[in-house]
């Protein structure tokens, strides 16, 4: 199958049982029917079971230039195909 936006070969991947069609090229992500429902379920189940405080409230100094540290979350993580 080839990507809808660029043509370029799509790949398959599949995570916790999700089929997803994914494009090398321009990085776009397919889904078929059902599959985001199935998506949202499963983030539902990531979130609703974390035992960790993860409010995203961070101090910066800016004096110092520091910057709060990258959290990638459920769907940083999911989409994470490198």
């Amino acid at each position: 199958m080839n990507c809808p936006r660029c043509g370029s070969e799509l790949n398959v991947f599949i995570r916790r049982g999700i089929e997803m069609d994914t494009c090398p090229r321009c990085r776009g992500v397919w889904l078929d029917r059902g599959e985001l429902d199935k998506l949202t379920e499963v983030e539902s189940k990531y979130y609703s079971n974390r035992d960790d405080d993860d409010s995203g409230e961070y101090r910066i100094n800016p004096q110092q230039g520091h910057r709060p540290p990258q959290r990638k979350g459920f769907f940083g993580r999911f989409f994470d195909f490198d």
